[in-house]
């Protein structure tokens, strides 16, 4: 799934599809060790919280959070939630 997640989305999704590098695959995926946080905005469009949670159910000691809401730019959007959702992440490490 995580492969094709790449070459899966046409029009508004240009990025996919410009973006040279190979896409991740499960086991890649799985190799990450490191505790991972996945943040995304809620309301944000296209593949990219399918993106999110395909790859949280994959990482080993990952958590994702997606802030109501916003898009993308969650982080702009709704700043005191972002760093919120953050510092729990970085305390429980």
């Amino acid at each position: 799934m995580l492969r094709s997640i790449r070459h899966s989305s046409p029009g508004p999704h240009r990025w996919l599809r410009r973006d040279k590098r190979p896409p991740f695959s499960k086991a890649d995926a799985e190799a990450i060790k490191t505790p991972t946080l996945f943040i995304g905005g809620a309301n944000t469009k296209g593949a990219l919280p399918q993106v999110l949670h395909t790859l949280a159910a994959h990482v080993k000691s990952s958590k994702t959070a997606m802030i109501p809401g916003t898009t993308h730019p969650m982080f702009e959007q709704a700043p005191q939630k972002f760093c919120e959702i953050v510092l729990e992440f970085l305390a429980g490490w």
